[in-house]
């Protein structure tokens, strides 16, 4: 802070704005003469830490939320998990780059012979909010699947996964070779765990598996269930097995794929970036 502070007297002008996204740093925002301060919530940051810091995270949250003067949430189930504020909290979700993943381009070699279906998953492998169970429980009902987990994993998140055939796990695949690796696949699944402490996250997965025109089916996550006219939402094993057979039945031809395109373009960054310029337009004059 000490350096920050001589920094911005280097320079008299006015602070138009102190931008905060980290909890631990509410304490800047009194200490820095600005215009305004915005504290962006693109996660609670109390959870990801072990139980005993919680209560010193959580305080800060509420310390950075009271001296906002715009609070952003990157998912309409942010707002009900944080503190009460000045400032309603302002949704603006997570979102992708349709340029970057489109349905036509370069593939990866397709790991299963022609005609078994390749269920796709990308994203960390772990226990915090992939389930594992759940993917397990379904791989076990459908032996004719194949199942090809994109992302890097840890041990816990493993082992369920443990000893199951038509379970691949690729490891961590850069941004840029991601699309051909998830153009191969027939449907892209989001398996997030329910009632936890990140069932309010909005998966940006879920727009970029739409702009590769893929069906997806998810766990019914609060944020993603006002997208059920694009995305199956089904929780337990037997019921995720029946979306994703219902899935695999249906014909996919270019409106449908056009369609799961309009939905991802108009959630695009570009699209997000104009909507922040019209906030922050707004909050400083």
């Amino acid at each position: 802070m000490a350096v920050l502070r001589r920094w911005l007297l280097r320079d008299p002008a006015e602070v138009a704005l102190v931008w905060l996204d980290e909890d631990l740093a509410a304490g800047c925002a009194s200490r820095i003469d600005a215009s305004a301060v915005v504290y962006d919530a693109a996660d609670l940051d109390w959870t990801f830490t072990r139980r005993w810091n919680r209560r010193h995270l959580r305080r800060s949250l509420s310390r950075a939320v009271a001296a906002a003067d715009l609070v952003l949430a990157s998912s309409a189930a942010l707002p009900a998990r944080m503190p009460a504020s000045r400032q309603t909290p302002v949704v603006l979700p997570n979102a992708c780059d349709p340029g970057h993943f489109t349905p036509h381009g370069p593939t990866v070699p397709r790991p299963v012979e022609p005609g078994r279906p390749l269920i796709g998953y990308s994203g960390s492998i772990d226990i915090r909010a992939f389930d594992g169970e759940l993917v397990a429980a379904v791989a076990r009902n459908r032996p004719d699947w194949t199942f090809l987990l994109i992302g890097p994993s840890t041990r816990a998140g493993r082992k369920p996964l443990a000893g199951l055939t038509n379970v691949l796990l690729t490891g961590p695949i850069p941004y840029p070779d991601l699309p051909a690796t998830l153009r191969v696949c027939d449907v892209a699944m989001i398996p997030y765990r329910l009632g936890g402490l990140v069932d309010y996250v909005h998966p940006k997965k879920c727009y970029e598996y739409l702009a590769l025109g893929k069906p997806v089916v998810a766990t019914p996550l609060p944020a993603l269930t006002g997208m059920t006219g694009v995305v199956r939402l089904a929780a337990g094993a037997d019921d995720f097995s029946a979306a994703i057979a219902s899935t695999l039945t249906e014909t996919t031809g270019p409106e449908r794929v056009a369609h799961r395109r309009a939905v991802a373009t108009a959630n695009s960054w570009s699209v997000r970036g104009e909507q922040l310029h019209r906030l922050l337009a707004g909050l400083v004059r």
